[in-house]
């Protein structure tokens, strides 16, 4: 089945990492009896900094508070739209809220970052906080239903006063937990780059597990979750994944503390040094551009490419979490790609490569579109000729499709984030920040998230 070629694919993988971290016994005699002639010892392939070492759980964490927020979308959005109507027009309205929430705390977070002395803490305190309120939300929902029904009997749904009324009752449920969720990367950021881990690569792992565990909560909350505890038992089980992260945080913190560095306050040699190494006024005035401008393109693109797939891979919960997990995969490995090439490549070099990438692959699968449709159709002509395809197999075949589709422009959209992001940010804090890189992540983090919400328009 398809469950059994995916565990099968993990143990291979913890195989092969096993043996790579197995050191030949004649070199080890080798570099103990002559050292001079001995190989340098083998690094394993990773797609972390090596900066990071001893401290991946940093990572990790990312990834579980990635899945979470997945889940927390979902089940949101879901809830939200039994209250509003399954318009087009009342699922905007709560993606914008989601988003403008998300962007808030997103700057939120830098100031903070800077002023705390303990920002690893403040981050399990908000995971804490997200987890609880998480807990709480069936109980809030069913009072905005309650409220928007009876405020908005004989109203048509198209009403200029309902949207008003759907952002507010939205924004009034899903303020906090969004605004929290928001400012988790800035104040986790803090801690890598106190690291000495550049902007860039610091921005590239954490994005990358975040949006791949995103991807799992996807796959893993269509096909199995909901279907098997519901609405609230979904919320549930996110609500007591994120309050795990915030006490296994707590508990490291308490055993290893926090980087010394974070205890260092920007000071007027931190600005001189930062404005020694930002980019060019025209660089980062560019990255932000990238930054603004591909928000718009990656939620516009996610939109688009989700209808179009619709029509060939079905409509089905099943369909629309293979199609978002398919592009969220994109987003997260296109990042950890970028975060190895921008130890090799300077990093407007490398946005401007990812972005001559991206517009190549919407190109290139403009011309696959076609041909989807009499692709998928001819699955119908197999079955009539006695070749049945079980659901492991159909899905199978509709995750191909959706990779093809969707990852390529996903990839290189990934790839060109961490280093535009880096850029951005790097030259915010030399320029406004006085070298307060966590700042002016979270500024050029809310920027691309006011992109991702003028996407969904």
């Amino acid at each position: 089945s398809l469950w059994s070629f995916a565990a099968g694919l993990v143990l291979l993988g913890m195989h092969l990492r096993c043996v790579w971290r197995e050191e030949d016994t004649n070199e080890l005699l080798l570099r103990q009896t002559l050292p001079a002639l001995a190989p340098p010892p083998f690094v394993a392939p990773s797609l972390l900094p090596a900066e990071l070492a001893g401290r991946r759980w940093l990572v990790g964490i990312f990834f579980f508070s990635g899945f979470a927020g997945l889940v927390y979308e979902v089940v949101y959005a879901k809830a939200l739209g039994v209250t509003f109507g399954g318009t087009a027009l009342a699922a905007n309205t709560v993606l914008m809220t989601y988003m403008g929430g998300m962007a808030l705390g997103a700057w939120w977070g830098g100031i903070l970052a800077e002023r705390s002395r303990r920002p690893l803490l403040l981050y399990a305190w908000f995971e804490a906080a997200i987890g609880l309120y998480a807990a709480v939300t069936p109980m809030l929902f069913a009072g905005i239903q309650a409220l928007y029904v009876m405020l908005a009997t004989d109203s048509p749904p198209d009403a200029a006063w309902l949207t008003a009324l759907r952002m507010g009752l939205g924004a009034a449920v899903l303020g906090v937990p969004t605004v929290l969720m928001g400012a988790t990367l800035p104040l986790v950021f803090q801690c890598l780059r106190a690291m000495g881990i550049p902007t860039g690569r610091a921005i590239a792992p954490l994005y990358g597990a975040n949006v791949l565990g995103a991807a799992v909560g996807a796959m893993f909350g269509g096909y199995a979750l909901l279907p098997a505890v519901g609405r609230d038992g979904a919320t549930n089980l996110a609500a007591v994944i994120s309050l795990m992260v915030a006490l296994y945080v707590i508990d490291r913190v308490k055993r290893e503390g926090e980087p010394a560095a974070l205890t260092a306050q920007p000071t007027a040699d931190t600005a001189i040094e930062a404005a020694a190494l930002a980019p060019s006024t025209r660089q980062g005035v560019g990255a932000l551009a990238v930054l603004g401008i591909g928000g718009v393109v990656t939620l516009a693109l996610e939109v688009v490419f989700m209808h179009l797939l619709a029509v060939v891979a079905g409509n089905s919960v099943y369909a629309f979490g293979l199609m978002l997990a398919t592009f969220l995969a994109g987003l997260g490995l296109g990042s950890g790609v970028g975060e190895r090439l921008m130890r090799r490549v300077d990093r407007v070099r490398l946005v401007t490569w990812a972005q001559c990438g991206i517009a190549l692959s919407i190109l290139l699968t403009a011309f696959v579109w076609d041909g989807l449709a009499e692709y998928m159709g001819s699955f119908a002509y197999v079955q009539r000729h006695g070749v049945h395809l079980d659901f492991s197999a159909r899905e199978l075949i509709r995750a191909l499709v959706c990779a093809m589709a969707m990852m390529p422009p996903a990839f290189f959209i990934g790839m060109s984030y961490p280093a535009a992001m880096g850029a951005a940010a790097d030259w915010l804090a030399a320029v406004r920040f006085s070298g307060a890189a966590a700042r002016g992540v979270g500024l050029a983090s809310a920027i691309n998230t006011f992109g991702n919400i003028t996407g969904v328009l």
